[in-house]
């Protein structure tokens, strides 16, 4: 075995993959675009009559799987069937894709897409992340015990291991529970040093 050492920032930076990449090579700072796309239309957040959903149009097949889900034939041109052309009309498709999907809800709008096998998916509040029937199934909503009685519900554990397949819980701890350890073991406090913080207010 070894120690592993898995930074939060570490992660999040190799998340950056080939725009680091594009950014070493031209030494340019990407510009602003929200939740859309430096290249594939439409390929963004667009709003329903209840919530958002994200539409990504990566390749051409998919546009002409989308021009027949929605009923904007002033959209399906000739020009707009290569990326090129979708690019240059992006102010115009995103214009009227927002106008027409806000008029119906999520649920319609994803199960028309996604028979036509067009990439997408629904923007989750947190409420329907961690209720959602795929996060359950990897058990990543766990409940532990309380120490005042009952439960409570946290996150579970991302890592699942193929062998031991073990996963154990503590309960979140009480305001002030390992102060006197974390001063002694770690910090060094004495029990007078501690008793005087105490006696201050400090702790």
């Amino acid at each position: 075995g070894q120690h592993v050492d898995i930074s939060m920032l570490d992660a999040q930076i190799s998340l950056l993959n080939y725009m680091a990449t594009m950014h070493f090579l031209s030494e340019e700072i990407p510009y602003m675009i929200g939740n859309s796309h430096f290249v594939h239309v439409p390929y963004d957040t667009f709003e329903c009559s209840d919530g958002f959903i994200i539409i990504a149009v990566i390749t051409d097949n998919f546009w002409t799987a989308l021009m027949t889900v929605i009923d904007l034939p002033e959209l399906n041109t000739e020009e707009n069937k290569g990326q090129p052309g979708r690019w240059k009309n992006k102010a115009e498709i995103y214009g009227r894709l927002n106008e027409l999907l806000i008029t119906n809800s999520k649920a319609h709008w994803l199960e028309k897409l996604q028979s036509a096998r067009v990439p997408c998916a629904p923007v989750n509040n947190l409420k329907q992340a961690l209720s959602h029937p795929q996060v359950l199934a990897r058990n990543m909503v766990v409940e532990v015990e309380h120490p005042q009685g009952g439960t409570v519900k946290v996150p579970g554990n991302p890592i699942k291991l193929s062998d031991t397949h073990e996963e154990s819980y503590s309960s979140p701890p009480l305001v002030g529970q390992h102060t006197d350890e974390v001063l002694t073991e770690i910090l060094g406090k004495s029990v007078e040093e501690i008793k005087n913080l105490k006696e201050k207010g400090i702790i």
